[in-house]
């Protein structure tokens, strides 16, 4: 009964990692299966999957997953095949999974064919609507033929894995999806940050000549080193805020110069921040030996596009007072 059991989750797993295959490359891990439950006793196929032990089937499979990998090669090409197959990977995917729990008795054929869709379904839609248009838009469509190699070797791999081991299937390929899923939320923060910079650095230079030579960054942060020593004026925007910053960091050896800039400052805090017209937040890094005074703006953020232009007003605006009260003390001390 036990090992009924153990056998049951095996082809659960293995049904998962096939149809996630599935969502790669619609026709091979349908061929791995064919040829496995043809000549090996690892898959076995229960009627109707059986049939894709056929001559015939697997021949079919054979030229379809050439003709999808040839296709998926050639510039333009690529574009129309991966459309067709946005169809054709979800229905794999559904083939591949009731073929693969069919075994299962307590598994229905419906929902096993629903599964399928919807797990190949997904990672063809994750392929087809953010890597692939991703990958074009930053590479300019060279990086192409790799991802699709890559694509290839990635099928083939979890579709084996999924039969032989296929717990290590599931998690190679959810590890692979979390990689390439980071890979592109970075990817799209990193262009929105540069758009973010472009526009702040534009309005900015409408009004003082701070950040004027400077250039818009991928980068959560942009900065000016100005000519005093130690002192380093920053924005900063993430998903949650905005923020203006003043960085006290003379690096090495002249940590002792950290801390006395910032011991002057704060020394005059209250005078700096009426003159600035807000509190401040004061932190002296012990470890860096740096100071830091900086102040957050939750008028807007990253995510918000639709209210950036408030918020970069709101930081460049603030960011001349801020460097109007601080040398107006920075330059009394020397």
């Amino acid at each position: 009964m036990e090992r009924k059991k153990d056998m049951e989750l095996f082809n659960i797993f293995s049904a998962f990692g096939l149809s996630a295959s599935a969502g790669l490359n619609a026709y091979i891990p349908l061929l791995v299966v064919s040829l496995l439950a043809k000549y090996t006793t690892l898959v076995k196929l229960s009627s109707p999957w059986n049939v894709m032990t056929s001559w015939w089937v697997i021949g079919v499979l054979i030229f379809l997953t050439v003709i999808e990998i040839l296709s998926d090669k050639i510039p333009a090409v690529n574009h129309i095949n991966d459309t067709i197959q946005s169809f054709i990977r979800p229905t794999a995917g559904a083939i591949v999974f009731a073929a693969s729990a069919s075994n299962i008795s307590k598994v229905h054929p419906v929902l096993a064919i629903v599964a399928g869709l919807l797990i190949a379904g997904s990672v063809s839609a994750v392929k087809s609507l953010a890597v692939r248009p991703t990958v074009t838009a930053t590479t300019g469509g060279a990086a192409n033929l790799p991802v699709s190699f890559a694509e290839d070797v990635t099928s083939t791999s979890v579709s084996i894995l999924s039969v032989i081991i296929p717990v290590v299937a599931v998690i190679l390929f959810l590890t692979i999806a979390a990689i390439v899923i980071t890979i592109i939320v970075r990817r799209r923060r990193n262009k929105k940050r540069l758009v973010f910079w472009k526009k702040l650095l534009e309005k900015s230079r409408d009004k003082t000549n701070l950040f004027s030579e400077t250039k818009p960054t991928k980068s959560a942060r942009l900065s000016l080193e100005t000519d005093k020593n130690g002192l380093i004026y920053s924005y900063m925007i993430n998903q949650k805020f905005g923020t203006i910053e003043l960085f006290i960091d003379e690096y090495k050896p002249f940590d002792e110069i950290n801390k006395n800039i910032y011991d002057i400052l704060l020394a005059n805090k209250d005078t700096i921040e009426k003159e600035f017209g807000d509190s401040l937040e004061w932190v002296y890094l012990n470890k860096r030996k740096a100071g830091i005074i900086s102040k957050k703006y939750f008028t807007s953020n990253l995510k918000k596009q639709s209210t950036w232009d408030k918020l970069q007003d709101q930081m460049i605006d603030n960011m001349i007072k801020l460097e109007k009260a601080i040398m107006g003390t920075y330059n009394l001390a020397h």
